[in-house]
């Protein structure tokens, strides 16, 4: 051993200091909602997992300063949107109803605020679009055409299926998701 170096003495070269304030910049102007599907076909297990994998997508986007809301919807008569304002409060949340994904995707699209530089809509759901007079192949039309215009609003959709949809729906809805 030619000597000893003291760990505190040595001194420190961020290599990524310009890298990250580039990128503290561009994140100041991103803008997410988290829409999670609470219908039915959800209760139990799926809703649960829903709900730990939004948390986490919630607190990730909060860390890095993103612009993040939550929300929760279900369909009995009309297509219902909670907001979720405290993660706390996602243990109130149950399954209930059907769900218009449609209708769901159009009302947060909406909700977004046109000055940030990236806009994302991230859809939480098992992939099932079902409610009363709203089922197969017009509800699946129905949803896509509501992600297509949410991207023509420059809205870059991210889907995540959780339960397993059919591989028909999925590769639907993939030609909208990046």
């Amino acid at each position: 051993i030619d000597g000893i170096a003291d760990p505190a003495s040595i001194p420190l070269i961020d290599l990524y200091e310009n890298e990250s304030q580039e990128t503290q910049h561009l994140l100041e102007k991103l803008e997410v909602k988290i829409l999670v599907d609470a219908s039915g076909s959800t209760a139990g297990t799926i809703l649960e997992k829903e709900k730990v994998f939004a948390a986490v997508l919630y607190k990730a986007f909060k860390e890095i300063n993103a612009d993040v809301e939550l929300f929760f919807f279900n369909t009995s008569k009309k297509t219902e949107i909670i907001q979720v304002m405290h993660l706390d409060a996602i243990g109130w949340i149950e399954a209930a109803g059907a769900n218009r994904d449609g209708a769901a995707i159009r009302y947060i699209t909406g909700k977004f605020n046109r000055n940030a530089d990236k806009n994302i809509l991230i859809v939480i759901s098992d992939g099932l679009p079902s409610a009363e007079k709203y089922s197969g192949p017009g509800a699946l039309q129905d949803t896509l055409d509501a992600m297509y215009h949410a991207t023509q609003k420059n809205i870059s959709m991210r889907y995540f299926n959780i339960g397993g949809m059919p591989d028909t729906i999925f590769n639907a809805f993939k030609k909208y998701t990046k």
